[in-house]
């Protein structure tokens, strides 16, 4: 059966076209895929379809999440489930009945659920005759062109009833006639998501939806107050000419994780990582002074105590040990667009940029892993925090005319 003209044969009657047209009108409003789901069921069994299990799942491109699904019940409404990468979907996926459609090509599954008492073939069968289910079908719809069922570009869903002698007719011809109209809104529904997710994790939460909502003209720039992190790992260049490069990603992904999340948990913005290093911003526009200023120096803090952890652990399994370099600055950035006409990056530049770069790389040459600036101590002392801070002299920065105070943390 061609995919293009899945259940063509079925006929519209005047329940199907009433649904169709309430999902079309819902998939131009951008409804979400729970309140598609729920909607249907309850359309659906206002017709006496009398469902009392939906579920849809379909995959999503997500650093953390490989496929979303959403499951009804009459009794508890919708509820959203995520599936992880690797192990976490793979379980879940390869004990349902979509595994065995996709490999056997079929759009369609049907298990008739009363009447026997022999072990059924999947544990979510057995799951719901436990609950009184009568039959489970299942559909699998794709969307796109190529291998529909290799590539699995598309949709699954299953529907479970109780009622004596499972479906009728009728209602598996109504189900079967709203697949398509239904996969094309969940697939509306998922396109938002799916851009926000890609954004926000290539460029960063402000900048990604500052994008999405159409700040993409080149040359496009504001001015911001902000206080910068620069860090890098430090012995990273060398390092990468021993060791084997799957080491060398699997450990660089460590060290990266142990020291962005606290940034992003202060509410810290990671722009760009570059290479064995990342910088952010902490936007004074959008956050208090002294909460910017707790957080950068707690931020540090807590960096400190996860690679001390961290190292730890990977010392006592023979594995090479790295420390952080960190450098705090505070100034007035432009953030925007820039690039070529068809290459765009959304960034900061600026003075500040630069001289937070240039004392990064002097936490080496002094001994320390942490260096702040004068400025950026100014504003946490005028926020009356007790900051743990200690000079350490003034210093050249290499194409900043006037020296430098640099400081650290006491205990640093």
């Amino acid at each position: 059966m061609s995919d293009a003209h899945l259940y063509a044969d079925v006929p519209w009657t005047t329940e199907a076209r009433d649904i169709g047209d309430w999902i079309i009108t819902e998939g131009l409003r951008d409804t979400n895929e729970r309140t598609l789901l729920e909607g249907l069921c309850e359309r659906l069994n206002s017709c006496g379809v009398g469902l009392v299990r939906a579920h849809i799942a379909r995959r999503t491109l997500h650093p953390i999440f490989g496929a979303y699904a959403c499951q009804w019940r009459p009794d508890e409404g919708v509820k959203q489930l995520s599936f992880d990468h690797g192990k976490d979907i793979q379980e879940n996926w390869r004990q349902s009945p979509f595994v065995h459609m996709l490999e056997n090509h079929l759009h369609e599954y049907h298990a008739t659920l009363e009447g026997t008492n022999e072990p059924l073939p999947f544990p979510v069968l057995e799951e719901m005759r436990e609950r009184g289910a009568t039959e489970y079908v299942g559909f699998v719809v794709p969307w796109g062109s190529g291998d529909e069922f290799g590539s699995l570009e598309g949709y699954v869903s299953s529907w479970v009833t109780d009622r004596s002698g499972g479906f009728s007719q009728d209602a598996l011809d109504l189900l079967r006639k709203l697949l398509q109209p239904f996969g094309l809104a969940i697939k509306a529904a998922g396109m938002p998501k799916i851009g926000g997710s890609i954004a926000e994790t290539y460029l960063g939460r402000d900048a990604g939806w500052r994008v999405l909502r159409g700040e993409i003209q080149r040359g496009s720039m504001e001015i911001i107050d902000a206080v910068l992190w620069n860090c890098d790992i430090r012995g990273f260049t060398a390092a990468a000419d021993w060791m084997p490069w799957n080491e060398l990603i699997t450990m660089l992904n460590d060290y990266l994780e142990c020291i962005a999340r606290p940034v992003e948990d202060g509410g810290g913005q990671i722009l760009k990582f570059m290479g064995d290093g990342f910088i952010a911003t902490y936007d004074l526009g959008q956050l208090d002074e002294a909460e910017v200023c707790r957080a950068a120096i707690g931020g540090m803090k807590n960096v400190q105590t996860a690679l001390a952890d961290m190292n730890a652990s990977r010392a006592s399994a023979g594995q090479p040990i790295f420390e952080v370099d960190i450098a705090l600055h505070q100034g007035e950035l432009m953030y925007g667009n820039i690039g070529s006409r068809d290459r765009l990056d959304f960034t900061v530049i600026g003075p500040a940029v630069n001289e937070v770069s240039r004392m990064e790389a002097l936490c080496s040459e002094l001994g320390v892993p942490i260096l702040i600036s004068r400025k950026f101590y100014d504003l946490a002392r005028s926020s009356e925090l007790e900051t743990g801070l200690k000079s350490m002299g003034f210093h050249e920065l290499r194409g900043v005319r006037e020296p430098q105070e640099l400081i650290t943390l006491e205990d640093g």
